[in-house]
């Protein structure tokens, strides 16, 4: 649906957007239950309680009883609304190798997560920014395991971690390898 604009505006009623039709969508989110305190998140989810700690991130019970990591509304609404600009290179070979300016960029309509990995690979952002990333946007617990406990941290070539030594388990996965590299602090991202 599209939204309706008023003086080049998204125009807002209430808590909702309005189509062009006048129809209400909701962009609400699911409504936290409560916060889960670390002493019970450590008993279910030691290794995530660590990561809780030394991201400062929150972890929430949703009203359908989801744990997940408490959703930044304004990194979500940009990751899932919001258009961005990717570079797409310079225009002619006299601008050099490197370009800025919106002359070289593509629209893309939304920020795709897997994009993002590709980027994460070309050294765009850190392996703690992207952690970081992914709590805010509200990741459930098992889905932040999908993401970062099923791969080794030697994969996306992380300083320091351990070279995989079997084929059928795991070494060092990246909460692993950011639990070693960064316990006893609390990170500023």
């Amino acid at each position: 649906m599209e939204l309706s604009f008023v003086n080049n505006k998204p125009y807002r009623g209430g808590d909702l957007y309005l189509s062009k039709l006048g129809k209400n969508l909701d962009f609400s989110h699911e409504k936290i239950k409560r916060i889960i305190p670390l002493k019970e998140l450590s008993k279910n989810y030691k290794d995530l309680s660590e990561l809780a700690l030394i991201f400062n991130h929150e972890v929430v019970e949703t009203e359908s009883g989801i744990w997940r990591w408490k959703r930044n509304n304004f990194i979500n609404w940009i990751s899932d609304y919001c258009g961005v600009y990717t570079p797409s290179g310079p225009d002619s070979e006299s601008e050099g190798k490197y370009a800025y300016g919106s002359h070289c960029t593509e629209f893309r309509a939304s920020i795709s997560l897997n994009v993002l990995v590709g980027d994460l690979h070309r050294g765009m952002f850190s392996m703690e920014e992207w952690i970081k990333y992914n709590m805010q946007i509200g990741y459930s617990l098992s889905g932040f395991y999908d993401i970062f406990a099923q791969h080794e941290a030697y994969e996306y070539g992380l300083e320091g971690s351990i070279e995989p030594k079997y084929e059928d388990r795991y070494t060092e996965t990246v909460i692993d390898y950011m639990i070693k590299k960064h316990s006893g602090k609390v990170l500023k991202l």
